[in-house]
């Protein structure tokens, strides 16, 4: 569908009027009933928060492995042939079984 131009504008204003027919049925709804308003803010919280703990989650990751890297280039030899040895022996024991099982 993103092939065709036409097709695709097409797509996106039909999606575009639904999206906007459903928000303001949505709206009067809401207007009318302060318990529904009450209750979609608070899911409409706990959804945010959960997205900002999702994401500080990735982030100590991140930063964990970046450490893990670091500790890692530490500790391997000064020669670079010995490095390049050591590298070529973890990816042998660690990557090509993985691998040969695909």
């Amino acid at each position: 569908m993103k092939k065709d131009p036409i097709k695709y504008q097409e797509y996106r204003a039909r999606e575009t009027e639904r999206s906007r027919i459903y928000r303001s049925k949505l709206k009067e709804v809401v207007k009318k009933n302060k318990k529904v308003l009450k209750t979609k803010r608070e899911t409409d919280r706990l959804r945010q928060q959960r997205y900002r703990e999702k994401k500080k989650e990735e982030l100590a990751n991140q930063r964990s492995l970046e450490e893990m890297l670091k500790k890692l280039e530490k500790s391997l030899p000064a020669k670079m042939s010995r490095k390049i040895e050591v590298i070529k022996l973890l990816y042998s024991k660690y990557v090509e079984p993985e691998v040969k099982e695909s």
